[in-house]
């Protein structure tokens, strides 16, 4: 419902401009295809309408994504690392000082004992992503019912696996966000916390559906290619956003 109406209107008005007559005729034909792809993927949260759905090859592609991060302490110690996107964006917008505030939360929210626990129970964005990232919200979705002990023990498994890495993910993504609010409120920005939270979720998540490309959006074969590539296009959407 949320989506509906805060995207819907928008997503009219940019259809009406991007395929009229004016617009093509300004823009051009590659212009007009682009926005055209933009707004169906957008308009069916991720999904273009010609997606090509397959069961097999999405479950493929979340075995995979627990292999890579089920347990595996790379994948917990690259997390911390994302902070660099968020201090790279505030001096974009903000200059150096901008940078350092960044930096002093996300100290704080691995040092201080707590510290990230306040700010994550007062953020909605930031309590929802305590649940993990996409990939770990799909891995744990696609967790078959707990029947038998097997599943029971195999659920458990897998939940366990992923808990260093949700745990180390929402404590960076903590440090981000109350830096940016810190920054948004020296600058009078009246509902910094919001703007806070959405910047957080483009530096520090995992892509949203405006922000990856396109070719994501066309089905499980292209999603299963792509499984390893996440964060490094993530870092292509946020640049090129």
């Amino acid at each position: 419902a949320l989506w509906y109406i805060n995207l819907q209107p928008k997503l009219k008005t940019l259809a009406r401009v991007t395929q009229s007559e004016e617009y093509l005729d300004a823009g051009g034909t590659l212009a007009v295809e682009q926005w055209r792809k933009l707004i169906d993927v957008v308009a069916r949260r991720g999904f273009s309408a010609n997606y090509q759905a397959s069961w097999w090859l999405k479950k493929l592609r979340i075995n995979l994504s627990q292999s890579q991060l089920g347990f595996r302490v790379t994948s917990v110690i690259s997390q911390p690392f994302a902070v660099f996107d968020g201090m790279a964006a505030a001096q974009t917008s903000w200059g150096p000082k901008a940078t350092a505030e960044v930096m002093k939360e996300f100290l704080q929210s691995w040092i201080r004992p707590g510290y990230s626990g306040d700010i994550i129970k007062n953020s909605p964005a930031l309590s929802q992503r305590q649940g993990g990232e996409l990939a770990i919200t799909e891995s744990l979705e696609g967790l078959t019912e707990a029947k038998t002990w097997y599943d029971k023990t195999y659920r458990k498994f897998v939940r366990a696996s992923f808990a260093p890495l949700q745990k180390a993910d929402v404590k960076t993504a903590a440090g981000v966000q109350q830096g940016i609010q810190n920054i948004l409120e020296k600058e009078g920005i009246k509902n910094a916390k919001e703007e806070a939270e959405f910047f957080m979720n483009m530096v520090s998540a995992s892509s949203n559906v405006t922000l990856r490309p396109t070719i994501l959006a066309t089905g499980d074969l292209a999603r299963l290619w792509f499984t390893f590539q996440t964060f490094v296009m993530n870092r292509w959407g946020v640049i090129w956003e």
